[in-house]
């Protein structure tokens, strides 16, 4: 996928979303899913990095909410990592009592930092209570989830990312669960 205007669109302009489910393997710990994507061009006109997670929701749901631009808070039964790592469930980057005290912040985990080439994935392990974050290959940190807010294993689930601040295209890879 490709963000056609760098300079003028707001973000939410460019929703990516898998055609299809994410891979998954059973573990003994239960059912991992693993997402990955390349860089296919970046852009040093903009210093923050792109969105990027899971969602419940079929691409033509994710399509039809985001016709006039995205707005995090339409979608339900999504988890998405702010470029910095900072964890949005529903839309919302602190679900409320989850939490308490604190954000879910992945640390370790910027999409900034990316250039031309490089891979970003995502993995949900144990049975969806961690996130583990991956660039280039290497584990660059881990979220673990509340009960409240983990990840549901027994649905199939999508890539979803926002192509904006120094990503101008992504090409979502066919990759196996690590």
């Amino acid at each position: 996928a490709k963000r056609v205007d760098h300079y003028g669109r707001a973000e939410g302009h460019c929703i990516v979303v898998s055609h299809t489910p994410v891979k998954s393997k059973t573990t003994p710990s239960g059912r991992d899913f693993y997402a990955e994507i390349k860089l296919e061009t970046d852009s040093d006109s903009w210093s923050s990095g792109m969105d990027m997670g899971f969602t419940l929701l079929e691409p033509e749901v994710v399509g039809r909410a985001n016709e006039q631009g995205l707005c995090w808070a339409d979608f339900p039964d999504t988890w998405v990592f702010r470029g910095d790592g900072m964890l949005r469930i529903n839309g919302r980057a602190y679900p409320p009592g989850a939490m308490p005290g604190q954000c879910a912040m992945m640390e370790g985990w910027n999409t900034a930092a990316l250039e031309w080439g490089d891979t970003c994935g995502l993995q949900i392990r144990n049975g969806g209570s961690e996130i583990v974050g991956y660039q280039n290959g290497k584990e660059v940190g881990c979220l673990k989830l509340d009960e409240m807010i983990k990840v549901p294993t027994d649905r199939e689930l999508y890539l979803i990312c926002d192509v904006i601040g120094r990503a101008g295209e992504v090409e979502i890879l066919e990759v196996d669960v690590p």
